[in-house]
């Protein structure tokens, strides 16, 4: 058996995510999520940590200092609106834009 069988599944998963961290890293992404009842759309700016959330019902806000990791994790999660109650609402500074 060569070393590249040897792989597990959470060591693939863990590649893949520091390739998606080091293209964000590199470069502004923007979602937009469709099956989230609570998140319209979502962009994080890397320079400058700043996560914007416009949700479908509440108006758009902007959170600051959010690292990435958090921002990958939220972009990734099954339910945007769970994580976002769970790990950035309450914990990261914020302000209303619209």
């Amino acid at each position: 058996m060569s070393q590249l069988s040897k792989i597990t599944q959470d060591e693939k998963d863990l590649a893949n995510r520091s390739i998606t961290i080091s293209r964000l890293i590199s470069s502004k992404r923007k979602f937009h999520i469709n099956e989230s009842r609570c998140v319209a759309n979502v962009d994080y700016e890397p320079e400058t940590s700043t996560l914007t959330i416009e949700f479908q019902a509440r108006g758009t806000y902007i959170y600051k200092d959010v690292p990435l990791d958090v921002f990958v994790d939220f972009a990734d999660s099954g339910s945007q609106g769970r994580y976002f109650n769970l790990y950035i609402r309450e914990k990261y500074s914020y302000e209303r834009v619209s």
